[in-house]
């Protein structure tokens, strides 16, 4: 059931956003739009045959390279996608070699990369309750937990009431810290899972925006904790009949969910969109209601695999997400709608007070004084700097920018009026990049003041 979930989380990756829309179907890329659209095409296959190992290898190998391809520009959820897809193909490709076939046993696969996805789910629920510690997101002037609250269909007169806007935030922290918690231990993991499910659907229906990528992908990790013999539960159940268990009932079902998606995503009906999350959500809740309980004498989830190499994942997926303290990327690093701010030296955390930086990429944060462009006047408009080596990136992606151009670094300022001028600011201000930095390294923008609203 898992490669299933999962195999309909690429669909409504590349499908439910506004934003992937625009940039990679309507904005026909010659690398990327083909590379879209055969992940789609093979994670349809995957879905509607699960049990077959090849066809789950080549979406892997595929989906891997997808986003690979847009690195390091990736969200939160892409980048999870890429390390659960990298993982999964090592755990194809070692007994694919070993016994020389493209279809080896799809539950040695699945019992070996299982613990990743579970280590990806507790990762994310810790850092989304831990960068959420700060004045940014506890402030319902700021906090990205009201307009999520907004876009839910509460009376009028609610969602301006101060309690619910507290309950919102307060309940947001509350609720992952407890589903990291209950996912960890034994007698509460089945809790865990119908916490987390909740949540995610919450998130996947709101008309704050089309999460509902994120939250499918979400649902998938949340499927990693059911008893394995959960979804053989459900067929032999009086909830189905005979002729519903038929491959070819499955292989229709998706296709229909998967037509409804792509026609929602392509005329734009968001609503429709969350409205297909909400009914695909509410089914595997109410899947996991009945059948996710485990029974006297089942075997536990593990959390540890036998092939050393996904352990290493887990841990290397905790550290990435460790980025903002320690001077690495603040992008995709589970900090979305999370205020979290730690550029410059400062941090406005209230556990981490001062960044431990272990690496400089974030110690000098440039601040435009006179824009020279649409992305710059951007930034002064709204009050935010960006670290220098983000700032060497839009120059060596945009090299021809019209002049003059005014920034401060450090308390110092560089005017720089002619192409002789930026000569020779140039190797004052920048350090050329190596490949690490070109294809990892990603940060937000950082408020120079404090903000007024809610910063994605």
């Amino acid at each position: 059931m898992f490669i299933w979930m999962l195999a309909l989380a690429v669909i409504w990756h590349h499908t439910s956003s506004a934003r992937e829309i625009v940039a990679y179907w309507l904005q026909s890329d010659p690398l990327h739009t083909p590379a879209v659209v055969v992940a789609c095409v093979i994670a349809l296959i995957a879905a509607c045959y699960p049990s077959r190992s090849w066809i789950v290898g080549l979406l892997a190998l595929t989906e891997t390279i997808v986003v690979a391809l847009r690195m390091p520009f990736v969200p939160t959820h892409a980048f999870m996608e890429m390390v659960m897809f990298f993982g999964v193909f090592i755990c194809y490709l070692g007994p694919a070699l070993r016994h020389r076939t493209f279809n080896p046993d799809m539950a040695v696969v699945y019992q070996n990369f299982a613990p990743l996805g579970r280590w990806l789910l507790i990762v994310m629920y810790f850092f989304g309750t831990f960068h959420k510690i700060n004045p940014v997101f506890l402030s319902p002037a700021t906090s990205c937990a009201i307009p999520f609250l907004d876009g839910l269909p509460f009376p009028t007169g609610w969602h301006d009431s101060a309690w619910l806007q507290y309950s919102a935030i307060y309940g947001t922290l509350i609720i992952e810290f407890a589903a990291m918690v209950m996912l960890l231990t034994r007698r509460f993991k089945y809790l865990g899972v119908l916490t987390g499910v909740s949540l995610h659907l919450m998130i996947g229906i709101s008309a704050f925006g089309t999460l509902a990528h994120f939250s499918t992908f979400a649902l998938a990790l949340h499927c990693l904790f059911l008893p394995d013999d959960a979804f053989s539960r459900f067929v032999r159940s009086r909830y189905l009949s005979e002729q519903s268990k038929n491959a070819n009932v499955v292989i229709f079902v998706t296709t229909l969910l998967v037509m409804l998606q792509f026609y929602f995503a392509m005329t734009a009906k968001w609503v429709g969109i969350n409205f297909l999350f909400a009914l695909y959500g509410g089914l595997f809740f109410a899947f996991a209601v009945l059948y996710g309980k485990l029974l006297p004498g089942g075997e536990r989830p593990r959390l540890v695999s036998q092939n050393w190499a996904i352990n290493s994942l887990s841990v290397l997926f905790f550290v990435h997400c460790c980025g903002p303290y320690i001077g690495l990327r603040t992008h995709g690093v589970v900090q979305m709608f999370s205020g979290l701010q730690t550029a410059g030296g400062a941090s406005n955390h209230y556990i981490v007070t001062r960044p431990l930086y272990l690496f400089d990429y974030q110690k000098a944060v440039v601040e435009i004084l006179y824009p020279n462009t649409r992305h710059f006047a951007y930034l002064m408009e709204k009050n935010m700097g960006t670290v220098r080596f983000k700032f060497q990136h839009y120059l060596f992606e945009n090299p021809n920018i019209p002049l003059p151009l005014a920034i401060r670094i450090s308390d110092k300022v560089y005017e720089i009026d002619s192409e002789a001028a930026f000569q020779n600011a140039f190797p004052v201000l920048f350090q050329p990049n190596n490949w690490f930095e070109r294809f990892y390294l990603d940060f937000r923008h950082t408020d120079l003041v404090p903000p007024t609203e809610c910063r994605h």
